[in-house]
């Protein structure tokens, strides 16, 4: 399994601490983006990036926790009737 650039878990490990990465962990994530795509780029705009992503991760296992049955489509949307999303749409609302 291939992971993305600056996750390397061995040059990270002491660098999280409560999900927020520390200066040399975050040096460590811009030097590798730089070694994989010969782009370089300010913290600011990565972890931006890295904060969106996790919130939509989280409503992602948040709308698929515990359901079972769940199909996607090749693109890798959920695909589902018109009555499952009206379901979910009411217990959430």
């Amino acid at each position: 399994m291939t992971s993305a650039p600056g996750t390397d878990v061995k040059k990270l490990k002491g660098n999280v601490r409560k999900q927020n990465v520390n200066d040399a962990g975050r040096q460590s994530i811009i030097d590798k983006f730089y070694e994989a795509y010969g782009e370089r780029h300010p913290w600011k705009k990565i972890g931006i990036k890295h904060t969106t992503c996790k919130k939509q991760y989280d409503h992602f296992k948040r709308l698929t926790h515990k359901r079972t049955g769940l199909g996607y489509d090749p693109s890798g949307f959920i695909d589902m009737s018109d009555d499952w999303w009206n379901e979910l749409c009411k217990q959430i609302l």
